[in-house]
């Protein structure tokens, strides 16, 4: 038990130093996933890698994409300010990557589909709508998400 402990933190630990890294070269995604193995103890705040500070890092980086017009980017912030309780701005940011996703699912992007699909699944920033999201994995899985194929 104490060598499966051991051999886990010191995999944390590396994961926790290349979320930083990402972090420092503007990835959010890197910042969130580091924020949140800090705020979970999984990792121990270094090098300036506190929550708050990683959560702050990851939605202006993502913020900056957002209104450069990343859907993807519109999406991470939306789901910070979903977990912070700020449903109604989290909600506009989904329904403006809604129309970009929509465009770029119709053009062959999977992932996009996908993404716009966990949207209607969910309602945030759209309508609620299973059949409409059962539509777009469908989608997602002709033109080659092949994971999601029943």
């Amino acid at each position: 038990d104490d060598l499966l402990e051991c051999t886990a933190l010191m995999h944390a630990a590396k994961a926790g130093e290349l979320y930083l890294k990402a972090c420092k070269a503007n990835d959010a995604d890197g910042c969130l996933a580091l924020g949140r193995m800090v705020q979970a103890g999984t990792v121990t705040p270094t090098q300036g890698s506190d929550a708050d500070g990683m959560f702050a890092r990851a939605m202006e980086i993502a913020g900056q994409s957002c209104r450069a017009g990343s859907a993807l980017a519109c999406l991470t912030v939306a789901d910070v300010l979903r977990a912070t309780g700020q449903t109604a701005s989290a909600d506009k940011l989904n329904m403006d990557a809604a129309g970009q996703l929509d465009t770029q699912c119709t053009g062959g992007d999977f992932t996009a589909c996908l993404e716009l699909a966990d949207l209607h699944e969910e309602g945030h920033g759209v309508s609620k709508s299973p059949d409409r999201a059962s539509a777009l994995r469908a989608r997602a899985c002709t033109i080659g998400a092949t994971a999601v194929c029943n």
